[in-house]
């Protein structure tokens, strides 16, 4: 034909668009949606992290909180140790011992022993029969033993036991007198129960005074060994 319309065989070949591919390339995604997609899961790896972080820092307050919560727990409910308590038998020169409760009966002053003779050598022989006393009594942890120089002060007192107790602020005091006759030297020791003012225990101990070191070693460990039979059996 030469009327200018296009030959049917060039019909025939031409592409035809139907609703179905028209609507595949409506839903491809275009440029912006991927961008936007990106985003998103940007923000969200931001905001996991996020909360992680913030969960691990309550976490580390909430153990810190909670540690400070049972250390103030622990100091008021069992207390803390004092220099007083520290001694010879703990790693750094400590060894902890329990404060002594009210009549407790674990707490004693060795008052200086009395020397019924004037020679020195007397007074010798009671100063050192109560050193003795003291350190034999302050080997038990379980005890509080006043120290010689504070025992000492009370040297030729003549305060009732009672009021020189209160001053030391024990429970029990422990005293004697050492008497030379010949060859023989007699020592009287006895305990008395500072709250109540009453005798616990009393003895008399007769030793040959040819060996005085073998006598300020066995004494002191006689004495007290009879003064812890007398207070464990006044514990209840």
């Amino acid at each position: 034909m030469t009327d200018g319309s296009a030959p049917l065989d060039d019909i025939e070949h031409v592409d035809v668009q139907g609703p179905a591919d028209l609507e595949s390339h409506d839903a491809a995604p275009q440029p912006s949606d991927l961008d936007r997609l990106h985003a998103r899961k940007k923000r969200d790896k931001v905001r996991a992290a996020w909360i992680s972080f913030v969960g691990r820092i309550l976490a580390q307050l909430i153990g810190a909180i909670a540690t400070i919560v049972l250390g103030v727990y622990v100091v008021r409910t069992y207390g803390v140790g004092t220099p007083d308590e520290v001694g010879p038998g703990r790693p750094g020169g400590a060894a902890v011992t329990a404060p002594a409760s009210p009549h407790d009966h674990r707490s004693i002053a060795v008052l200086p022993l009395v020397s019924h003779m004037p020679g020195q050598a007397d007074q010798d022989l009671c100063a050192g029969l109560t050193e003795a006393l003291i350190a034999q009594l302050a080997r038990d942890r379980g005890w509080r033993v006043v120290s010689r120089t504070s025992s000492m002060a009370y040297r030729g007192s003549d305060k009732k036991l009672p009021a020189i107790a209160a001053e030391l602020g024990v429970d029990l005091v422990l005293e004697g007198s050492v008497t030379r006759v010949g060859e023989r030297v007699r020592v009287t020791a006895q305990l008395v129960d500072a709250t109540t003012d009453t005798h616990l225990w009393a003895d008399t101990f007769d030793r040959s005074s040819a060996d005085l070191l073998q006598l300020e070693e066995e004494l002191p460990r006689l004495i007290v060994d009879a003064v812890r039979a007398a207070v464990e059996g006044t514990r209840p």
